[in-house]
């Protein structure tokens, strides 16, 4: 159906905790996308980090979506991999928004 989770990556430089994800086309629409980064985010909360990010093109509209779904606030825009992207950060400090 697709992946999700934790991953250490640098973004411009910085090192950081990236929510990625990925699901399968026919999968699209079920959810799927936003159920895999709240459990990541929960994940995170349990190992004591204070922050994740997530960057998606800005064309990916669905991603965007599921970002700002699971509490990502937009902080930017970065070049990532060599392409453009828009860059968000979750807050893990302090109580829980979920």
């Amino acid at each position: 159906m697709g992946r999700g989770g934790l991953q250490c990556t640098a973004v411009e430089g910085e090192p950081v905790v990236e929510l990625p994800w990925v699901i399968e086309p026919d999968r699209h629409g079920e959810g799927l996308a936003t159920e895999a980064a709240l459990a990541a985010i929960e994940w995170a909360r349990s190992l004591g980090l204070d922050e994740v990010v997530t960057i998606t093109t800005a064309g990916n509209l669905a991603s965007r979506r599921v970002a700002e779904k699971a509490g990502f606030r937009l902080s930017g825009k970065v070049e990532h991999v060599g392409i453009a992207h828009l860059f968000y950060r979750l807050s893990l400090a302090g109580p829980e928004t979920g």
